[in-house]
């Protein structure tokens, strides 16, 4: 065993064991590229944490390590869902598309900033085992294209009551027998006055699909994505969000106010 003596710039020095290769991968720096618009409000990375065995959540805490120099991190904790797969763990197996309450790291560069931001964060799951990420950020004037699938649909509009929690968009899928599959909603720009909740919730089969072709399994019983919308309390005006499903990109206007909600 070979061993070295690091030394930071504040001389303070650890001893340590430099056989990085005894490690296992989940162990080392996770390094990520995201892309943003300058001064746009992106998401990054999500960070949640569950038990592979029974599913059920656990704790997930994340402590930034290095500061973006050109811009701010923002950390939420919202409802996610359990990916397919992870870098780190690999596949999800039978937790797949459950519903988690998680941290979704946001970043905003400085207005008219364009270049490489840089920033290094740590999460610790279920109380005791930490792991690094580092999130390189390029930041360009202009979106980066989208893949053809994920070109936002025309804007769609939304009227809600000031504080209330509401209904504003879901999505639901099933398969060739009408059985029930799991559906995916992501946000993938939050909304600035406001928060978001997504719901697992049981809905009948539309008698038409996402792209208006007839149904043949309609009314049969499968379950819905539903994304709701909570203004801060007192505020009216206008807010946006943008989403993810499989079936495309979807871009919502919320006009905020004190009436009833539709």
């Amino acid at each position: 065993m070979k061993w070295r003596l690091l030394c930071s710039r504040r001389a303070l020095c650890s001893l340590f064991a430099s056989f990085v290769y005894a490690i296992g991968a989940s162990a080392q720096t996770l390094t990520l590229q995201r892309n943003a618009v300058s001064g746009a409000l992106v998401s990054i990375a999500q960070e949640r944490s569950w038990d592979r065995s029974t599913c059920d959540p656990r704790t997930v805490a994340v402590n930034i390590l290095e500061q973006p120099t050109n811009g701010s991190v923002t950390i939420r904790e919202e409802t996610l869902r359990i990916p397919d797969a992870t870098l780190r763990g690999g596949s999800s197996g039978p937790c797949s598309g459950r519903a988690i309450i998680g941290k979704q790291l946001y970043y905003q560069s400085k207005p008219g900033f364009v270049g490489a931001d840089r920033i290094v964060y740590a999460t610790t799951y279920g109380g005791s085992h930490t792991e690094q990420t580092v999130v390189n950020v390029t930041i360009t004037n202009q979106p980066m294209p989208l893949p053809p699938s994920q070109v936002p649909r025309p804007m769609s509009y939304r009227t809600v009551t000031s504080g209330l929690a509401t209904d504003i968009g879901s999505v639901t899928r099933w398969g060739l027998s009408c059985e029930p599959l799991p559906p995916t909603l992501i946000i993938v720009e939050p909304p600035q006055y406001g928060v978001t909740t997504v719901r697992d919730e049981p809905a009948a089969i539309p008698a038409r699909d996402s792209e208006g072709n007839p149904v043949s399994c309609v009314g049969r019983l499968t379950v819905r994505k539903a994304l709701y919308y909570q203004s801060q309390p007192g505020f009216q005006g206008t807010d946006h969000l943008v989403y993810d499903t499989e079936h495309g990109r979807y871009a919502v206007e919320i006009r905020v106010s004190v009436g009833s909600s539709r």
